[in-house]
């Protein structure tokens, strides 16, 4: 075998080894005998058509399919469970806003309770919305639910901007967190409204999903608590009036970013590995 047919070769290693088996002496051949007198390492054309040709091979293989499906089922399912959580929270904020009111003196009126509510529990509209949100899902109607969790994202954001420096830093943090969790819902949803029913139903039919799905569904669980830790570290950046102050620096985001990140990395291709061992296995 000469340096050339075995450079050719690692580079067609990329390619999938069922492709190889049918396909990899024809390809060779072809490429030797396009080859010049005396050329030792492939052309950096040829090279960049092999290796992009083996990676297309790849994605478009049966095992890509059915890991792009499974990976669909998990953000579906991820964007129903991250809307529970933001109405368990939601829930529970609004039953301390509750306590604190039927304390109140017996004299008030309703304006007044309202008016002390409304401080207790600024977000309230933001949970109203989210209401609606499961409600859309419960309903099949993803465009609809998708629509709704992009306004109550939106109206987060604004209560965000207009409690800044008026609330102290815990608040802010806690506010910065279901902020956080509901711009991801917002973006799985909007990204693909399809998503929002899909989950619904295989949350109900759980046995439905098998055990690639579960594995992703945890990967996104845990990439998205290491996202919401971000946002707790970074307390002095998600106070929004931050933003505007002279020593704020992209630094201050960095926990938001860095951990989402290399939980990602780790995680992803341990979930592949664990997948390939798990086929050999049965094989």
């Amino acid at each position: 075998m000469t340096p050339l047919e075995r450079r050719y070769r690692r580079l067609l290693a990329t390619y999938p080894v069922a492709y190889r088996r049918r396909r990899e002496e024809e390809m060779v051949a072809v490429l030797l005998e396009s080859a010049s007198p005396g050329q030792r390492w492939p052309r950096p054309a040829e090279a960049f058509d092999l290796v992009g040709g083996g990676l297309r091979a790849r994605q478009s293989s049966h095992r890509s399919v059915a890991a792009r499906a499974a990976w669909a089922d998990a953000w579906s399912i991820s964007a129903v469970v991250l809307v529970g959580l933001l109405l368990v929270g939601a829930a529970r904020t609004a039953m301390s806003a509750a306590r604190i009111v039927r304390s109140a003196p017996s004299d008030w009126g309703l304006g007044e309770v309202v008016e002390v509510f409304s401080r207790l529990h600024e977000t309230w509209r933001v949970d109203v919305l989210w209401v609606a949100v499961a409600l859309a899902l419960v309903a099949r109607a993803g465009r609809t639910a998708a629509s709704l969790a992009a306004a109550a994202t939106a109206l987060h954001l604004w209560v965000l901007l207009s409690l800044s420096g008026t609330v102290n830093d815990d608040l802010m943090v806690a506010n910065a967190r279901s902020f956080v969790v509901g711009s991801v819902v917002a973006i799985l949803l909007v990204a693909r409204p399809a998503r929002g029913p899909r989950g619904v139903d295989l949350v109900r039919r759980p046995r439905a999903c098998g055990r690639a799905v579960v594995s992703r569904v945890v990967i996104v669980g845990i990439v998205a608590a290491s996202l919401v830790l971000g946002a707790a570290m970074a307390k002095d950046a998600v106070r929004l009036g931050a933003f505007a102050a002279s020593g704020w620096s992209l630094g201050d985001l960095a926990p938001m970013v860095v951990l989402p990140l290399v939980a990602a990395i780790v995680l992803v291709p341990v979930n592949h590995w664990a997948e390939r061992r798990l086929v050999r296995s049965r094989a």
